[in-house]
């Protein structure tokens, strides 16, 4: 059960650090809740077999590195919106299309 449990942590704590340094570092808090719930479980189990701890330290570092960079991207990065005309353009562009061709059927309803 403790062999899982860890593996389960690392899994999430190495999704964490994936996440965080893409461009998809919001939804990376996810596997980070994940991986430190885990840690603490495999750190309580490990109290009580008399186990070594050194994978709750290694699950916590790796999700406090991938922490750091979910931080440091949502300070640095910015959003930015495109060019929107071009967008309004297409839109009533594709409307005027399909009003047309609404027109150019031939619906008999009987």
């Amino acid at each position: 059960m403790r062999k899982l449990i860890i593996i389960i942590g690392f899994i999430a704590a190495i999704l964490t650090l994936i996440l965080a340094v893409t461009p998809f570092s919001n939804i990376a808090i996810f596997p980070a809740v994940l991986a430190v719930i885990l840690a603490l479980l495999v750190y309580v189990i490990s109290n009580k077999q008399s186990k070594s701890k050194k994978p709750v330290q290694y699950i916590l570092l790796l999700t406090i590195i991938a922490a750091g960079f979910m931080v440091y991207n949502s300070i640095f990065s910015e959003s930015t919106v495109g060019d929107t005309e071009a967008l309004e353009l297409r839109e009533e562009e594709s409307k005027e299309k399909a009003i047309e061709e609404l027109e150019a059927l031939d619906l008999d309803i009987d």
